[in-house]
Parts: C-alpha cells; sequence; structure tokens
C-alpha cells in the first residue's frame, strides 16, 4: 500500500502525476459539467441537489488561493 500522497505509482494520463494537474485537466475539458454540489431546502420541503460546475469551483478555488497567499497563509508554489 503507497502511504505516500506525494508518491504517485502510475500516471493515469501521460504527464498527469499529482492532483493538481489532474484537476487542472479535467477543468480545461469539462469546465461546464457538474462536479460538486449540496441539497439545499427549497419552499416546499423538499432539497434537491444543486450542482456547481468545474468552472464555478474553480472561481472558488482561486478566491481561496488568493486570500491564502494575501493573508501570508500559503507561500506562492513554483510549479512545473
Amino acid at each position: 500500500m503507497n502511504n505516500n500522497p506525494e508518491d504517485f505509482k502510475f500516471e493515469p494520463f501521460p504527464g498527469i502525476n499529482t492532483i493538481w494537474k489532474a484537476y487542472n485537466r479535467t477543468l480545461g475539458l469539462k469546465p461546464n459539467f457538474d462536479w460538486l454540489g449540496t441539497r439545499t431546502p427549497d419552499n416546499q420541503g423538499n432539497r434537491p441537489y444543486q450542482w456547481k460546475k468545474w468552472a464555478e469551483i474553480d472561481t472558488i478555488v482561486q478566491a481561496l488561493r488568493r486570500g491564502y497567499v494575501c493573508l501570508d497563509l500559503m507561500e506562492e508554489i513554483e510549479g512545473e
């Protein structure tokens, strides 16, 4: 069993050897596909699942990244 999250044993696609690269690959291929969501109560007491698209989630991810860097909670990292 691989217990090291930094050690990828295989590449699902050529050059995709990190979670960040996999994320960006999928974002580039499917920006308008449903990805994550929540159940939110409506006026009738139902709780329909409301999806967010890859591009919508990326907007949140980038805002968090900028906030972390601005507040000096995370160092800027040089990628490959």
